[in-house]
């Protein structure tokens, strides 16, 4: 039913996934499944920060989390994917700092297992950066978004560069006056 609900999502149908969603908190109330739950309040914190319900995505995405805590899985991809998650919507509530601090603690996760050299790290890492350039610290966004560059460099022999990336790192390089860097 939860993977329904995604499905509607994607299509865009948001009132349907609601619906869906409801139907698959009252099957997990009448059958638990700790794992199953945590994959429906990940995607339903997903709906709630796509359709800006950031209020609503907050106690999905921290109950994910506690559950995985409960059951002793805090140490893989799926609990950095739940951090990250929890840290965009801390970012889109204006919480910038503890943003920060939230995807610091996804990105030890996924170094801790070994994954630090994924595409999903530099992009945890980038979007660490953009939450250092919402505090106005530049610097240090440059030196993150330049170490961004770099791992996706590493991750992707063919030398393609985000442009995201790219964009954000001159910009950062700009403003904090580093006229070098962001012109390369």
């Amino acid at each position: 039913t939860f993977w329904y609900a995604d499905n509607l999502v994607l299509m865009g149908r948001y009132d349907e996934a609601h619906r869906a969603f409801a139907g698959a908190d009252s099957i997990l109330r009448l059958a638990p499944d700790l794992g199953i739950e945590v994959s429906c309040l990940q995607l339903q914190a997903d709906l709630e920060n796509e359709l800006g319900n950031w209020q609503r995505s907050a106690p999905a995405v921290r109950r994910a989390l506690a559950v995985r805590d409960s059951l002793g899985r805090a140490h893989d991809k799926l609990y950095a994917d739940l951090l990250a998650t929890l840290a965009y919507t801390l970012d889109q509530q204006g919480q910038f700092r503890e943003a920060v601090a939230t995807f610091q603690r996804a990105e030890l996760v996924m170094d801790s297992t070994g994954r630090g050299g994924m595409i999903d790290r530099a992009v945890m890492q980038h979007d660490l950066a953009l939450e250092y350039v919402e505090l106005g610290e530049t610097a240090a966004a440059e030196r993150l978004l330049h170490d961004v560059l770099d791992r996706v460099r590493r991750a992707d022999p063919s030398g393609h560069l985000p442009v995201q990336a790219l964009i954000h790192y001159a910009r950062a390089a700009l403003f904090a006056h580093d006229l070098d860097s962001a012109r390369t």
